[in-house]
């Protein structure tokens, strides 16, 4: 700590900011956290600095975070001061997605305040003592790379954390995130080191303090504080003594070899403080029982003042002129530290063990009864933290009642900031305070004890405990409203788990309660019923009817919170359900007025619209769902919306205008906490930029962080999705791929993923790779192998075609389509024919729907048919539409396939000699390499 705090005068110097906050053995939990802490401190430099400084803040913390700059008010009062008043809204955001958007905040502010003029460094000590939500806090900032000018300084005993310290995995995290992390190992000081001290101490010459640095040093190792503290022991005890008629230090050898030394610094500084008064030493026990820091306000509320005689500030004092204690001025009350954790260890270890639990309960209670109601809140946590080291006592059921009360009010507090592990441990604590009447005779506490437990690990993924929590709750419950908050808990953890049918089977359960009802196995046609039922009741009333109101109803809204959270775990293997759920939604919002959720819903209709035919009428919804982001001001949608939307929809807007939309949707779900959309969004935006023509080197660059992002979140089904669009995409990029459509190489192996999707009935996943695989060898003219996977794709999926396909299915179908068209024209015109015919009317829908993103494929399927048909002067027309549609709408890798197939074309009816043949070759190649197709030139 003493060597970290040596940068502090040269970056203050320079205009920087250096921050130091420490960790506390005792109070694990703050009143405010750690981090916030040391930003409240540097909002509150800045505004001490004033003038531009100040202004420049300001300008540029609004322009970072807008209106949610409010959500770090509470934690960060001096920002405040900064910015003002703020007018709008911040999304009403609640668990894992509150937390994230918490997390993007603290990252924005320091983006936006430290600059090369004004670097920060940031230094927090003892981390073997942080909590899981202040390492979290930590790993986010460090590994956030456009962070410029920071430098986070992190201190720690490594002897007290072990492999399985929370710390471990937060400082794995962040070498992994790609930072580079600089280890300082401090060892003891060596023999010359503490004859230089000993020299600087005495000031005599190093030759002089020799002899007694050496025998300072084999008693204490070279411990630096051991080192201090036996030095000034030594003096204190008359074995080292300044001589005025020699004029010089002098010390007793033999006796200081003789000297018995403790094992520990602890043990030197208890021999000391038991050389104090009966008053001093009680001072110090009490004081050590807050841990490293506490303040004059603690200390009147347990009555420690004397009117006639010294105080207990008074007694404490004597400890500060010995160096035990730092004293300092905060804006309410005078604060104490001890001046080395250590010296609070001897002063904590001077309380026996049975005296320990119930000194602790006297403090709580004195506390307690002391302070007035309105201010519990500001000591909540001490108080808590008091009470539950002597939790072992409490006997009197009423004083259990009161104590469990003031556990549920510090969960429910550790939530509003996001420290779930601690309104877990708290929640837990009040529940021990319960006994089976409490049900009855303080139901609300009950259930708010329970309830909190439930959400609180529902943050943390911790299966287990959602399921005592909840399960509890529904036991015990006297109504149906009182389960919604444990059940959503409950559904919510099972799906991030995996467990779909669980999720969903309690999901539908508790949807039933509420009245709202679904078949057991919907069909497509019952699906399609319930769509336009919805269609006709949505355009019977006038939409502004449908947005005048907002739903008020609780049951009704939480009914959309679960309708919500079920659409998403249907998306992958139940559409037709999906389809049925997001209609209820519509209907609700028509019926009851609107909320955030039924923005999501639109979006999800809009989207069930288009890709099941009526692409026009999909458009409209896919506006509305738009325009309410704004009218609501529900920023926390736009991930959802934005990814469903802009990729999974079949577009009718220019393609093209959507890559920065899905750049937008996971940066924004990043922001919001939505880990899964999150993730979902970088893979369909992969997805589609390859599809649709966008650079392959951008994409390479893209999908190789977006990897390592999910990486991090550990997400092995969406980070196999990106990763087999980026194989594909390098073995375009290669001029060496010697089988360009085998989907192994440098980051996936097509057989081994293969089995596993299959072993896992990933329908997406093994349709996904018969898509890439059947366009990869039609691109590189394999069309026997491609029409052999043409072959297994539909006898695998036989009878199972998909309901409501993503956007991408468009170019799927234009690739299937060209591969038949070939096939039938060289080989087999009775099997292959009748299914280009399918995939042309379906083409046909869309192109005419959007033009401009499918015209060219419409146009290249109408030329190969013509040219399958001997139908020559209507065949070059076609090509001629098809590659002057894909330039003009800049769709290049398109464009470059209609030229190679116009080039063949002519090949093929007018002789290899053709001018027209060998010239759109040659522009085929040029376009090849401007998408970057190097692997698929070399082949030509």
């Amino acid at each position: 700590s003493v060597l970290a705090m040596q940068i502090r005068a040269p970056v203050e110097s320079v205009g920087g900011f250096f921050l130091n906050e420490k960790f506390d053995e005792l109070q694990q939990v703050k009143q405010v956290p750690v981090v916030f802490s040391a930003l409240d401190t540097l909002c509150s430099e800045i505004i001490r600095r004033g003038g531009s400084m100040l202004q420049t803040a300001k300008d540029r913390l609004q322009t970072a975070l807008g209106t949610e700059i409010q959500g770090l008010l509470s934690t960060i009062p001096s920002l405040g001061a900064i910015i003002g008043e703020i007018d709008g809204d911040t999304p009403d955001l609640t668990g894992h997605a509150a937390f994230m958007r918490l997390l993007f905040c603290v990252r924005q502010l320091l983006k936006a305040i430290a600059c090369q003029e004004r670097p920060i460094v940031l230094m927090i000590d003892d981390l073997q003592w942080a909590d899981e939500f202040s390492l979290a806090l930590l790993e986010a900032i460090a590994s956030d790379t456009d962070i410029s000018s920071l430098l986070l300084i992190m201190c720690y005993r490594d002897g007290e954390v072990t492999e399985e310290h929370p710390l471990q995995k937060t400082l794995s995290s962040i070498r992994n995130s790609g930072v580079v992390l600089n280890k300082v190992h401090v060892e003891n000081i060596d023999r010359s080191s503490v004859t230089t001290l000993t020299s600087d101490a005495l000031q005599v010459m190093p030759s002089q303090a020799r002899p007694l640095a050496s025998l300072i040093y084999s008693k204490t190792s070279g411990q630096p504080l051991f080192v201090v503290q036996f030095l000034k022991s030594l003096y204190e005890e008359g074995l080292l003594r300044y001589s005025v008629s020699s004029r010089q230090w002098e010390w007793d050898a033999e006796k200081i070899s003789e000297k018995s030394v403790a094992d520990t610094v602890a043990e030197i500084m208890t021999g000391k403080m038991l050389r104090y008064s009966e008053e001093v030493l009680m001072s110090l026990k009490l004081a050590a029982c807050f841990g490293h820091e506490f303040d004059t306000k603690i200390l009147d509320l347990l009555g420690t003042k004397n009117v006639d005689g010294p105080t207990m500030t008074d007694y404490l004092d004597v400890a500060l002129v010995d160096g035990l204690l730092i004293k300092s001025q905060a804006s309410i009350s005078t604060v104490y530290r001890f001046s080395h954790d250590q010296i609070q260890l001897a002063a904590y270890s001077l309380i026996s063990v049975d005296e320990q639990t119930s000194l602790h309960l006297q403090i709580a209670r004195l506390l307690f009864s002391k302070i007035a109601p309105e201010e519990v809140d500001s000591v909540l946590f001490i108080i808590t933290d008091q009470f539950g080291r002597g939790l072992s006592l409490l006997v009197d059921r009423g004083e259990k009642t009161r104590v469990a009360e003031l556990y549920l009010r510090a969960a429910e507090k550790a939530l509003s900031f996001f420290a779930h592990t601690s309104a877990a441990t708290f929640s837990v604590q009040g529940i021990s305070l319960l006994d089976e009447d409490h049900w009855r005779t303080d139901y609300r506490l009950a259930l708010g004890l329970y309830s909190t437990s439930a959400e609180a690990h529902n943050i943390g993924g911790e299966l287990e405990q959602v399921e005592t929590s909840a399960n509890i709750v529904f036991a015990r419950a006297q109504a149906f409203d009182d389960k919604l908050p444990a059940y959503l808990s409950f559904v919510t953890v099972m799906g991030g788990q995996g467990l779909i049918p669980n999720a969903l089977n309690m999901g539908l359960a508790v949807l039933q309660t509420l009245g709202v009802t679904f078949p057991a196995k919907p069909d497509r046609n019952t699906a399609m019923m319930v769509i336009d039922q919805t269609r006709a009741m949505l355009e019977s009333i006038p939409k502004d009817i449908v947005l005048a109101r907002f739903m008020k109803d609780e049951k009704v809204i939480f009914a959309m919170k679960f309708l919500s959270l079920l659409s998403r775990l249907t998306f992958m293997a139940q559409r037709e359900l999906m389809a049925m759920i997001v209609c209820r939604m519509v209907q609700l919002t028509v019926e009851h007025g609107v909320c955030n959720v039924s923005i999501v819903a639109f979006g999800q209709y809009a989207y069930i619209l288009a890709n099941s035919g009526s692409l026009a009428v999909g458009n409209k919804y896919k506006h509305l769902a738009l325009s309410l982001i704004d009218q609501l001001n529900a920023k926390e949608v736009i991930p959802q919306v934005y990814a469903q939307l802009y990729a999974q929809m079949i577009q009718t807007d220019p393609v093209q205008a959507n890559f920065p939309q899905l750049e937008v949707a996971y940066r924004t779900a990043l922001e919001y906490g939505d880990l899964d959309i999150y993730c979902t969004a970088m893979t369909i935006e992969i997805a589609t930029r390859f599809y649709f023509g966008d650079s392959l080197q951008s994409i390479e660059t893209s999908a190789r962080s977006h990897i390592q992002e999910m990486d991090k979140l550990n997400d092995k089904l969406l980070i196999v999705s990106t990763k087999v669009f980026l194989q594909a995409t390098l073995n375009l990029l290669s001029p060496a791929c010697h089988d360009p459509s085998t989907l192994t190489g440098e980051i996936i192996n097509q057989t081994a993923l293969l089995a596993l999707a299959k072993q896992m009935n990933n329908f997406s996943l093994v349709m996904q790779f018969f898509r890439l695989r059947i366009y990869i060898t039609y691109l590189y003219r394999q069309f026997d192998l491609a029409s052999e996977l043409v072959d297994s794709m539909l006898g695998t999926f036989a009878g199972t075609s998909e309901f409501l396909p993503v956007g991408y299915v468009v170019p799927a179908t234009f690739h299937i389509g060209l591969v038949s068209l070939h096939m039938g024209r060289t080989k087999n015109a009775d099997k292959w024919l009748p299914v280009a015919d399918v995939c042309m009317k379906r083409m046909k829908t869309w192109s005419e729907a959007s033009p401009w993103n499918f015209g060219h494929m419409m146009r290249l399927m109408e030329a190969e048919d013509a040219y399958c048909k001997g139908v020559h002067e209507k065949a070059k027309a076609a090509y001629d539409d098809a590659i002057h549609l894909a330039g003009e709408h800049k769709f290049i890798h398109d464009q470059a396939l209609c030229l190679e197939r116009a080039a063949l074309y002519y090949a093929d009816t007018c002789g290899d000699v053709s001018k027209i043949s060998v010239r759109y070759m040659a522009e085929a190649q040029a376009l090849y390499v401007k998408w970057g197709a190097f692997g698929k030139v070399a082949n030509m």
